[in-house]
């Protein structure tokens, strides 16, 4: 065994580091060896301050012996390990190399019970009920979208599930397609990803929250929350209801260039599609009473799920490119590629960096960031217009949300401000239909026709070709509202 100290410099899940086997509390270490095999492995080293100050093993034969004895007669069931001593500046080291188990869960046997670690950052932790249910599942050589349960798939719809395929595969979804997409079996039971495919789902902790709040907090201003929405159902119908939730709680701006006029979003949507498909194809299911938190504030977008990453390791200590593809849920993923949702090698987060790259008024410090527990995983977003000057002007006075419609949002959409917002939707989409604007801007269609017509009597707008194939034209792209 090739040992460099360098390799176990500062903190990490993979590894611990004792000063001394303390063979009188073997539980301070043995907890370790429970936590790596249940998890993916890691190294234990002996003799080593967390410091790396070297100290060394006395009578280090003896010692090692003692851990494999404490190994076998304290861990149920047994991990596969290896021990080495090695030689550095005249100081011996033992170092214990646990192996991912494979018949987890994994318990340290000893003061009056069975207790299961796992590693959590460089710490190891008792596992609670939740996580040994997990474990379990995991001993068992699968995982819980895998797993099948006593429900009949006649008993239950998908229809969400059947028009997103056929969109994006150009035939509909057979009992045969589910079948081998192993979301039923030959009996006609459903699988724990299917029920979550399904209409209605049976699951309460299978649904998504959404809040606009007032302000840079949850208690920022006399009214909290601006609009909010509760979605259950279909993971792909939850999808869907949150994106359309972003879509109206935020703007897109634009900022006037020589020859053009640059659309300037909040958020770039690909990222927000990324982070909301991340937060329901890898969050834990067995959480019960745990939802899924989308919160929209002033400055920045907040994507909060249940379970932390697969693996015990915390997010905001690795490096986001480096991340390897881990799926807590790979049947759901499975399912979630084919409908063109995700990709199967795992560029989420890289793909997240890219869309805000891509804006032109992205800077470094508007880096989406990732957080992790043992128990969450947060994703937050940075409003890339929350500091921007004047010079950006909005397509919206205040914010669209549901709320608003019909009552701020009538207020707001007077002529000027509603030209602006009117016209910049042209520069962005020429082939937006009235419909469309109404249902962006949160207003009637005899509301869009009336600024429509104002439009075209000042000059500012035509209209070229059919009410079907044709498209608006600018005919004052340099327009200024009031």
């Amino acid at each position: 065994m090739t040992f460099n100290i360098q390799d176990f410099i500062g903190e990490t899940t993979a590894y611990d580091k004792k000063a001394a086997v303390e063979l009188q509390r073997p539980k301070s270490w043995l907890k370790s060896v429970s936590a790596f095999a249940n998890g993916d492995g890691g190294t234990l080293l002996f003799g080593l301050q967390e410091d790396n100050t070297l100290v060394g093993i006395e009578d280090v034969q003896h010692v090692s012996e003692k851990i494999s004895e404490l190994i076998k007669s304290r861990l149920d069931p047994i991990p596969v390990f290896r021990l080495a001593i090695q030689q550095i500046e005249g100081k011996n080291i033992i170092i214990l190399d646990v192996e991912k188990g494979f018949q987890s869960p994994y318990f340290y046997v000893g003061d009056g019970g069975h207790y299961a670690f796992v590693r959590v950052g460089n710490e190891s932790v008792p596992a609670d009920a939740q996580t040994l249910k997990r474990l379990s599942i995991s001993g068992m050589g699968t995982t819980f979208d895998v797993l099948f349960t006593d429900e009949n798939f006649s008993d239950y719809e998908f229809s969400v599930l059947n028009t997103k395929y056929l969109e994006e595969n150009g035939s509909p979804l057979t009992e045969k397609d589910f079948k081998s997409f192993s979301l039923i079996n030959g009996s006609g039971k459903m699988s724990n990803a299917a029920l979550l495919l399904a209409d209605k789902p049976p699951f309460m902790q299978a649904r998504i929250f959404c809040t606009r709040w007032n302000g840079l907090g949850k208690a920022d201003g006399s009214v909290d929350a601006l609009d909010d929405g509760e979605y259950s159902g279909s993971v792909l119908y939850q999808l869907s209801e949150a994106m359309a939730f972003f879509k109206r709680n935020t703007r897109i701006g634009w900022k006037k260039l020589p020859d053009k006029r640059v659309s300037l979003p909040e958020y770039p949507e690909r990222a927000i599609l990324e982070v909301l498909v991340n937060a329901i194809v890898h969050r834990d299911y067995m959480v019960a009473g745990s939802e899924v938190h989308l919160d929209i504030y002033d400055n920045r977008i907040e994507v909060v799920s249940p379970g932390g990453m697969y693996d015990g390791t915390r997010i905001q200590e690795l490096d986001l490119l480096e991340v390897p593809s881990k799926r807590r849920n790979p049947l759901l993923a499975d399912v979630f590629s084919r409908l063109d949702l995700m990709e199967r090698k795992g560029s989420g987060f890289e793909k997240v960096l890219t869309a805000y790259r891509k804006q032109v008024n992205f800077t470094d410090e508007l880096k989406p960031t990732y957080t992790s527990s043992a128990t969450w995983f947060k994703a937050v977003l940075p409003n890339l217009n929350y500091s921007l000057s004047s010079s950006v002007k909005s397509n919206d006075s205040t914010r669209r949300t549901g709320r608003e419609t019909g009552r701020e949002t009538g207020r707001e959409t007077g002529r000027e401000t509603g030209r602006e917002r009117i016209l910049s939707l042209i520069a962005n989409e020429p082939t937006i239909t009235m419909a469309m604007i109404a249902q962006e801007l949160g207003i009637s269609p005899k509301g869009v026709e009336k600024h429509i017509k104002k439009l075209k009597e000042e000059k500012l707008l035509e209209r070229k070709g059919g009410r079907a194939h044709g498209v608006w034209v600018l005919l004052e792209p340099e327009y200024k509202g009031s």
